[in-house]
């Protein structure tokens, strides 16, 4: 199934952080998580998450996330959700 996005393979970088931020007051892109990190994290626990798969280091604050799509087999290690998270870099 074509999908109108990409998923993250590393966090972004600097440059993308800084441009994204300038044009746009934000930064966003779409991880990988799965189902098993959703069910065995607390809301900080995930928000910190989010944090690190997008920004690697850093604090983003007023973070958004929606789901966009999954991948894998339910119910079976491989079963992933593709999230959208944006926030702001402090």
């Amino acid at each position: 199934m074509a999908t109108d996005y990409n998923v993250l393979t590393k966090p972004l970088n600097k440059a993308q952080i800084t441009e994204a931020m300038a044009l746009h007051g934000e930064v966003s892109g779409v991880i990988l998580v799965s189902l098993q990190t959703l069910i065995q994290l607390n809301h900080e626990g995930l928000m910190d998450y989010f944090e690190e798969e997008l920004l690697g280091e850093g604090v983003l604050g007023d973070i958004e996330f929606v789901i966009v799509g999954r991948e894998g087999n339910p119910g079976e290690s491989n079963d992933h959700v593709h999230i959208k998270v944006s926030g702001v870099v402090d």
